[in-house]
């Protein structure tokens, strides 16, 4: 995953609040702009490519609700 510099993490952190209908203290927003770099890495690993395409059944396994 490539670098943000701060010019894009402002625009993806203000997008993300804009979707969500959050207002936050400035302190706050300082705050995400300084976690949403390593948040956005830490959620790019969570996702594997080679299963990108495929159904949820087939990605998570089964197992009994009792």
């Amino acid at each position: 995953m490539t670098e943000m510099n701060p010019a894009q993490t402002k625009v993806a952190v203000d997008a993300v609040l804009a979707r969500a209908g959050l207002n936050v203290t400035p302190e706050d927003y300082e705050r995400l702009l300084g976690l949403y770099p390593a948040l956005r890495t830490q959620a790019a690993d969570l996702r594997i490519p080679e299963l990108r395409g495929l159904e949820p059944a087939v990605i998570y396994p089964a197992r009994s609700a009792g």
